[in-house]
């Protein structure tokens, strides 16, 4: 994920979750796949703010899939 080292997590953030939540698969696993490597390779500061918005799109996304 080249382009997340050049942009700050918040925005990276900002721009994955819309994805996660409105388009369909597989564009949306490659956009949770792209989240998890920046939570994997980020600062827990820079990830724990977002945490309120991150875990409801992503239990919806999980819960329609089943």
């Amino acid at each position: 994920m080249l382009l997340a080292r050049f942009i700050a997590p918040d925005r990276t953030i900002q721009v994955l979750l819309p994805m996660i939540e409105s388009e369909e698969y597989p564009i949306n696993l490659a956009a949770i796949k792209m989240m998890t490597q920046l939570i994997e390779n980020s600062s827990n500061d820079a990830i724990v703010d977002f945490l309120p918005e991150m875990i409801p799109i992503l239990l919806k996304v999980l819960f329609t899939l089943m």
